[in-house]
């Protein structure tokens, strides 16, 4: 009995292998598990001033691919999307910046760098006060122009004196100013920047008076009884606009008009009449015409108009009188003269 079972024992153990060598078990495929997803964020530059713009980086590795964005935080506050992020640093200070970035499956990797900002670099404040014009004459304008290079922006204010005395403080940098008297005028300008630091600059204006060239010419212009037009030659010896006085006499007991004429070179002709003022009038008069312009010799006639019915005596112009503005001169008596066109200039004393 006990033969029996030993045979049936090994016959149960020789199947039993024979079966295991006879099929091939198959085995699942198992992939290695990812490496950790990681980002490290980075800025370039490290150090950077008021100012300057600053690139920030996600340097993502492992994880899962594609990745499936970059979100950038300051203080809490998504400011940009995508793997580069440009800001620029607008206050001195440390300035950090957050990064979460994703893989395929979600996964969310963070990290932060922060970059130092240091005050902007400011040039030296310098300023140059301009004077348009800075030679005038009296009762004219000037116009103070500050200009401003470096310093802090913006700047707090420019303040304006006028021979040590202030005028005016404002944020404008200009002024416009009336110079009413004649002589030599110290302007100084102060400028303060955002950050208190000064500068001074002043300039010198001139005032003058107004360099006025009168010519007075006699004249035997007359008019009456028998004649009713006459001319004469006058010779004011200069040419301009200028303000031209008449003198004139009128002898008769009636008044009539009369009509003066301006003869030029070019063949134009200017025309004055002087009217009947009534038998108030003295017969001695000065006519104002105003600004005309003159020749340095030029035919000046005059002409009796109407028909009046008593012309027993004559009207005469016995003087013309023209005044020019000649060149300035400068507070101190030295002669200004103004070059209007290109070129050389001899100056002969």
């Amino acid at each position: 009995m006990k033969t029996e079972l030993k045979f049936l024992f090994m016959l149960c153990v020789l199947i039993g292998l024979f079966a295991g060598c006879s099929d091939e078990v198959t085995r699942p495929q198992i992939e290695p598990a990812p490496d950790l997803f990681t980002v490290d964020a980075t800025a370039t530059p490290m150090v950077a001033r008021v100012g300057d713009w600053v690139v920030f980086h996600a340097d993502k590795r492992d994880g899962v691919l594609p990745y499936q964005g970059d979100y950038w935080y300051f203080r809490d506050q998504n400011v940009w999307v995508g793997e580069e992020c440009y800001r620029q640093m607008d206050a001195e200070g440390f300035f950090t910046m957050v990064v979460n970035s994703y893989d395929a499956l979600g996964t969310i990797a963070c990290d932060s760098v922060t970059v130092t900002v240091l005050p902007a670099e400011v040039q030296p404040l310098s300023i140059n006060l301009e004077a348009i014009p800075a030679i005038l004459e009296v009762n004219n304008y000037t116009y103070l122009q500050t200009h401003v290079v470096g310093g802090a922006q913006p700047y707090r204010s420019y303040t304006f004196y006028k021979d040590g005395i202030q005028m005016a403080d404002n944020q404008v940098g200009w002024l416009r100013m009336l110079m009413s008297e004649q002589g030599n005028f110290n302007f100084r300008v102060t400028v303060v920047d955002s950050l208190g630091t000064s500068a001074s600059d002043s300039i010198t204006v001139s005032v003058v008076a107004p360099n006025i060239i009168e010519t007075c010419v006699d004249s035997d212009l007359k008019v009456g009884p028998a004649d009713r037009d006459d001319y004469d030659e006058v010779h004011f010896g200069q040419t301009g606009v200028g303000n031209v006085t008449v003198a004139m006499r009128f002898d008769t007991s009636e008044r009539r008009f009369v009509v003066l004429s301006f003869h030029y070179a070019d063949g134009s002709v200017s025309y004055f009449t002087i009217p009947d003022l009534g038998v108030a009038r003295p017969s001695c008069v000065l006519v104002d015409l105003g600004q005309v312009r003159v020749e340095p010799t030029m035919t000046i006639s005059m002409r009796w108009t109407g028909s009046p019915s008593k012309c027993d005596q004559w009207v005469r112009a016995t003087q013309f009188c023209v005044s020019l503005e000649g060149p300035n001169k400068s507070a101190d008596g030295i002669p200004i003269i103004r070059l209007g066109a290109d070129g050389n200039y001899t100056l002969i004393e």
